[in-house]
């Protein structure tokens, strides 16, 4: 068999899975940063980082504003439908979108979008419509004269209007006025279907939760709990675990708060804070957190210092360890640790808290201690950027097996069930004890299995037909998803696709 007709084969494959996995595997799949003006030469524009490769494909464009990317959308495939710098909304053209500029009006807005960008850190949290393929919901805070956060609204994106290009349908629509931290942050329903979004309020232990399901936005629903919270908005983060079991925010003044999140009902419980002491802060004011793949390790960074905690220790503040120091490096100012963000390739990769052309990243966080491999400023960027990460949720995270609430059939085994085309098998799926992969004779290339921390699980080259049985079991594959790749006889990746792994 030819590579062209194995790539043909192997994409009838992918498009075999169900429509639910396909329409929300890859919405994180392209990262932005950068700031105006497009100088490329003087490390000034817009770069983009492309996981659809791996390692990431990291190219310059011109980005048409002049502040800080904060939330983008890709569609189920990989590609780019929109982002946004909480000023306007822009397309895959890096064009302002039809009627997408104004967003947030206001003092703030004539005040900041002409050149510094709207005043946010996660202020914003682009969203799929549930049951949709084409709509798309851009939650998004707005400050008021005195620049505190009062409004909590939305925008409505029809990514199939103005001829593909995508058009805003509805704008700065107000859900609810409060006091809200800038810590806007959402998770997958239990049911596998809808969203959650979290606006905690300022100065308490109040949480609005907002329920988005396909007809419309819910909410919103008061949780209390935690000890309060006192809002600096330049310095901290909030973040879900990958399986949307924790939700924990961070700031230099508050701590850190962990809670259990109940994905049905939305409740808050178990909350624990941990308070800095000294010797845990170090220069500057910013902090960021993540959680490892594996829902183990929590990575906690203020500005010169890098930590991680095990959230399965009894005592969690005593699990502390010191993983990294900020070296000193510059990239013309300091490349201090900032916020966090899980990547699709299983790696944490880290902003910093001044304007520079550097991410830091955690290579194997899955690991304990050091062993986890911080990479201190390892990625350039072709341009420079400042502060924020980018503000995605886990997309590849779906119902909750065997709750209340998992009612739909929605489920990670529903989406991945047993495939049979042209003469390609992988089963069961998911797998528990063992895996068996075949392929039909006469490919040319190879076949890897990837985990999603980065590591090679199994490899094989195609030339006879293969009719592989691997134990997991055995080989001691931890519960998860894997990633099947295809590579053709030069080495460029043909395709690639997902199984998981149960225990």
């Amino acid at each position: 068999m030819s590579a062209s007709k194995l790539f043909i084969i192997l994409f009838l494959f992918c498009t075999v899975q169900a429509l639910y996995a396909q329409q929300e595997d890859k919405q994180d799949y392209i990262w932005l940063f950068g700031s105006f003006p497009n100088i490329p030469e003087d490390s000034f524009g817009g770069s983009i980082m492309d996981f659809y490769a791996n390692p990431p494909e990291i190219n310059f464009f011109n980005i048409p504003f002049g502040a800080t990317v904060f939330s983008i959308i890709s569609d189920n495939t990989g590609n780019l439908v929109f982002y946004s710098n909480g000023c306007q909304i822009i397309n895959r053209m890096h064009e302002i979108m039809l009627n997408g500029e104004e967003i947030n009006p206001g003092y703030v807005h004539n005040s900041y979008c002409g050149s510094l960008g709207y005043p946010y850190r996660q202020g914003l949290m682009a969203l799929p419509q549930p049951g949709s393929d084409s709509l798309y919901y851009l939650f998004h805070l707005r400050r008021n004269d005195q620049l505190y956060i009062t409004d909590f609204m939305y925008s409505l994106v029809d990514g199939s209007g103005d001829n593909g290009l995508g058009e805003v349908t509805e704008k700065n629509t107000l859900l609810f006025q409060d006091t809200f931290a800038d810590q806007l942050q959402a998770v997958r329903h239990g049911n596998g279907r809808d969203w959650w979004v979290v606006a905690p309020k300022v100065g308490s232990n109040i949480h609005y939760l907002f329920l988005l399901s396909p007809q419309g936005v819910e909410g919103p629903f008061v949780r209390q709990a935690g000890v309060e919270w006192n809002d600096y908005y330049w310095s901290g983060q909030a973040i879900f675990s990958p399986d949307g079991s924790k939700y924990i925010r961070v700031n230099p003044f508050n701590g850190i708060h962990i809670f259990d999140f109940d994905r049905c009902s939305g409740e808050l419980y178990n909350p624990v804070n941990l308070e800095f002491v000294g010797d845990t802060i170090g220069g500057g004011t910013g902090a960021g957190v993540s959680v490892s793949p594996n829902n183990r390790y929590l990575y906690v960074s203020l500005s010169t210092k890098f930590y991680q905690y095990d959230l399965w220790a009894d005592d969690i503040g005593a699990s502390r360890q010191l993983i990294a120091v900020y070296d000193g490096f510059l990239s013309f100012l300091p490349t201090t640790f900032f916020q966090h963000m899980l990547a699709p390739d299983g790696k944490i990769y880290v902003t910093s808290t001044n304007g520079v052309n550097r991410l830091h990243v955690i290579h194997n966080p899955n690991e304990l201690g050091t062993a986890c491999n911080l990479e201190q400023h390892g990625i350039r960027l072709p341009t420079f950027h400042a502060f924020a990460a980018p503000n995605f949720p886990h997309f590849r995270l779906y119902d909750l097996p065997g709750s209340p609430c998992d009612t739909l059939g929605i489920s990670t085994a529903d989406k991945e069930p047993e495939r049979q085309e042209a003469g390609i098998r992988v089963f069961p799926n998911p797998a528990d004890g063992v895996v068996n992969f075949e392929l039909p004779s006469g490919g040319v290339g190879s076949i890897q299995v990837w985990s999603t921390d980065g590591r090679i699980m199994y490899k094989h080259e195609i030339g006879e037909h293969i009719e592989q049985e691997l134990s997991v079991s055995t080989m001691r594959w931890p519960s998860g998803m894997y990633i099947c790749i295809l590579y053709d006889d030069t080495g460029k990746v043909n395709r690639r696709f997902t199984f998981v792994v149960t225990h």
